[in-house]
């Protein structure tokens, strides 16, 4: 009876999730992605921490042009990335007042709008421990 109750009162808010089926391996530079190297213009640098100066690690990026094809999905042009610093011998994120701090200096959320088509031709990541390459295929709509 309290399960069917809570969930009742649960209802109004529920929500449309969309969880990503991945691959392992990096497509290109302009998919939506887990880990390996985001998209980047050509001259472009980079992000570094703001308090350590070293490298952030890149977390993800997702393609806007395929998430706003979504229901409710993210809508636009360009790409949503997510950088963190995970340098082992400083203390960034304590800087940061707290680990997800949305103004820290040890991370970069950013809507990245490409002025071209051309990417920069990255190898490898300047941080260290980059993450397995992982590359969103596609999304599963979940309740």
């Amino acid at each position: 009876m309290l399960a069917e109750s809570i969930r009742k009162k649960l209802k109004p808010h529920k929500r449309l999730t969309y969880v990503a089926k991945q691959k392992r391996g990096d497509a290109s530079t302009s998919a939506s992605k887990i880990g390996g190297l985001p998209w980047l213009e050509s001259g472009d640098e980079w992000p570094t921490c703001g308090h350590c100066q070293n490298p952030l690690q890149f977390l993800f990026q997702l393609n806007l042009e395929e998430t706003a094809k979504l229901k409710g999905g993210p809508k636009g042009k360009g790409f949503l990335q997510v950088f963190y610093c995970t340098n082992p011998d400083s203390y960034c994120d304590e800087l940061g007042r707290t680990p997800f701090s949305p103004f820290g200096k040890h991370l970069i959320a950013r809507h990245y709008r490409p002025k071209s088509d051309a990417a920069q031709s990255i190898k490898k990541s300047p941080a260290s421990h980059p993450l397995q390459r992982t590359t969103i295929v596609d999304w599963m709509a979940t309740d």
